[in-house]
């Protein structure tokens, strides 16, 4: 499988990339159902995190579909507190930037009123337009 060597690295069959029937993108769609089934082999003699790892160190892209309960627990989906104006709180999905330094659990604090930040943000914008 030309320019694809990695991926017959991680299936662990070196043959296949130099098989006449995937040696470039029209040949394996000709050939698809063999390649489907070379691939859907090795998928289920291996875990999950034991894919993962072979395809992370073989630097092949590759994207997990999540089950619901899965993706659920997805670390971008944890939930951080935000006090609201009446001084109660409600929680809400996190941001989707999260820093290492950064702890993940911290209250994000008081959400702030419509307008209270809008003068200081204003002045900041016009000393940066001044110094540019």
């Amino acid at each position: 499988m030309s320019g694809n060597g990695s991926v017959s690295e991680v299936i662990g069959d070196a043959a296949i990339a130099s098989d006449p029937r995937f040696a470039d993108a029209s040949s394996r769609a000709k050939n698809r159902r063999e390649l489907d089934a070379l691939i859907a082999r090795f998928f289920a003699a291996n875990t999950r995190a034991d894919l993962e790892a072979k395809l992370r160190d073989a630097a092949v892209a590759y994207g997990g579909v999540n089950s619901v309960e899965t993706f659920s627990r997805h670390p971008q989906l944890q939930r951080r507190t935000v006090t609201l104006e009446s001084g109660e709180t409600a929680e809400l999905v996190g941001s989707p930037v999260q820093y290492s330094f950064e702890d993940a659990q911290k209250s994000l604090g008081r959400i702030p009123r419509i307008g209270e930040h809008s003068e200081a943000i204003r002045r900041e914008i016009a000393r940066i337009e001044a110094n540019v």
